[in-house]
């Protein structure tokens, strides 16, 4: 291998010496470059994502807060105590109420014992759906002098999310004498989650009791996804925590990162291209002398029948060639000396014997 490396040309050695610098260096700036550049991406992500799920938690938040004033509004309205207002006047403006916010299922209003006083919906549909709320838990709670707020829950029958509001109703000397109950359907909230865009293939949804908040890796239905979660306010009488969640897959997610690999990768085929155009050229111009010089040699050799030199030193590598010529034409001058010496020794005697 030692001796292989050895004979290899000196321009091969060259060109290969600029390649290797060349490959180092793109390496080290290059690694560095794209891990600064996937972190400050993620980051940017983050931020995005994060922006994103704050916004969308405000405006669900905000909604709630506005529904809860309904239903505070609602039990502080004269019309609902005035006892000489018939109670066919007061369904007809929870009627009008339901269908004015577009956002209510039914609002009925119990006695402090917990029967029907009034409702929106005929007896049977309420019966059904005071018997939901006592499933649920919820009836206890709202029969107290404090504002109520439920969990979401899922309606049995249509599969649909609810939440329930309920305030305390007084009469005019501020005695509880009932409370009024909102059910609030879940379609203006998928309205708000539904605006939410990420990409083409991201989504968000509302999810409970989720393990982890903040940025976390996901992997959803086989895809592998980037996902945040973002909690929103928990009241008093809610038992489970809710969260916005947000994902979109990674490939989408990120990808700038695959875009700069694609753009790293053709800079990279344009410089080592490049690069080695150019060590080719200088490495012909640094080795070209040398090997003119071997020729020129070699010539004089021949031409002095020195042939057996030809053979003798054919290394691929100019420098090493260049170096056994020089020796051997040493080794042959040492050569010649001795033998002019010798030759100056024999005529040097000729001319004693002569002069003797």
């Amino acid at each position: 291998m030692n001796q292989w490396l050895k004979n290899l040309s000196l321009q091969i050695r060259l060109i290969s010496a600029f390649l290797v610098i060349f490959l180092v260096l793109t390496f080290i700036l290059g690694y560095a470059f794209y891990n600064n550049t996937k972190l400050t991406v993620i980051d940017t992500k983050t931020r995005e994502l994060t922006t994103l799920a704050t916004e969308t938690v405000n405006k669900i938040e905000r909604f709630l807060f506005e529904r809860s004033a309904d239903a505070k509004v609602l039990s502080e309205s004269k019309l609902m105590t005035m006892k000489d207002v018939s109670k066919q006047i007061k369904i007809d403006y929870l009627k009008n109420i339901i269908e004015f916010y577009q956002t209510y299922d039914v609002i009925f209003v119990l006695d402090r014992s917990g029967e029907v006083l009034l409702s929106s919906w005929d007896a049977r549909e309420t019966a059904n759906e005071l018997t939901a709320l006592k499933d649920h838990g919820f009836i206890d709670d709202m029969l107290t002098d404090k504002s109520y707020i439920s969990d979401f829950v899922t309606d049995k029958t249509s599969s649909q999310m609810s939440l329930y509001f309920s305030e305390p109703l007084k009469d005019e000397n501020g005695n509880m004498i009932g409370t009024i109950i909102e059910k609030m359907n879940f379609n203006a909230i998928d309205d708000i989650v539904n605006t939410v865009k990420l990409g083409e293939h991201g989504h968000a949804q509302l999810i409970n009791n989720h393990s982890q908040e903040g940025l976390s890796t996901e992997n959803i239905r086989g895809v592998n996804h980037v996902t945040m979660t973002y909690p929103l306010l928990k009241h008093s009488t809610q038992k489970e925590q809710w969260l916005l969640l947000l994902s979109e897959p990674i490939d989408e997610a990120y990808a700038v990162l695959s875009d700069i690999r694609t753009y790293f990768g053709l800079v990279f085929s344009v410089a080592f291209t490049i690069v080695f155009i150019v060590s080719v050229t200088v490495s012909k111009r640094i080795t070209k002398p040398i090997r003119n010089l071997k020729i020129r040699i070699q010539e004089l050799m021949t031409f002095y029948k020195l042939n057996e030199i030809s053979n003798h030193h054919a290394s691929n590598n100019e420098v090493k060639a260049l170096t056994e010529t020089f020796d051997f034409l040493l080794e042959e001058l040492n050569f010649m000396m001795q033998k002019v010496l010798e030759k100056s020794g024999e005529v040097a005697y000729m001319n004693e014997v002569k002069n003797s």
